[in-house]
């Protein structure tokens, strides 16, 4: 069953892709962490920004996304402290269900 929701799928995983690139193939923990960080935070912003937005379109006006993308970006964290494996499940349909189900 999956989530009919205004919550992003795709988008924090394309804002850091490049990122990801960028940064090289580091497999530091300090490295890591500056990267989950970084994840933490792109997802965040951009999962409120397009929820507002859908939600906005689906008659939703005054919903507060923070805190659901908050959650979903923890999730989606603590699913995948592995930053490769982490932007893999942040275009995996299941994984963003999952942590939805978790946060809304």
């Amino acid at each position: 069953m999956t989530l009919s929701c205004p919550i992003p799928t795709r988008g924090a995983a394309c804002l850091l892709g490049a990122a990801l690139l960028l940064a090289g193939c580091d497999n530091s923990s300090s490295w890591s962490r500056s990267f989950n960080s970084s994840f933490r935070e792109k997802y965040i912003e951009t999962c409120v920004a397009e929820a507002s937005q859908r939600g906005k379109a689906r008659g939703l006006q005054t919903t507060d996304w923070t805190g659901v993308c908050t959650c979903m970006a923890d999730q989606m964290l603590a699913a995948s402290p592995n930053p490769v494996r982490l932007l893999l499940n942040a275009n995996d349909d299941a994984q963003i269900d999952a942590a939805a189900k978790k946060c809304v």
